[in-house]
């Protein structure tokens, strides 16, 4: 009996999306860029999931849309 593997993915449009989102609320607001530290706001932004543990973990975003991940 063979195994069927079926994977979750959210597509690349919609990540793109998200981030095209976070960046006009940057605009609206008028801030040089943001930090986000929740592990779920994190995955939401780039599909990165990670396990949180006593390290924290930051993913910064520059108005210019430059990125970075904090460790």
């Amino acid at each position: 009996m063979a195994l069927t593997l079926t994977q979750l993915k959210i597509s690349d449009t919609e990540y793109q999306t998200r981030c095209n989102r976070l960046a006009e609320i940057i605009d609206e607001l008028n801030v040089s860029g943001v930090v986000l530290f929740d592990a779920d706001y994190i995955q939401y932004s780039t599909a990165f999931a990670f396990s949180p543990t006593e390290r924290p973990m930051s993913l910064i975003i520059s108005k210019t849309g430059e990125r970075c991940f904090f460790l």
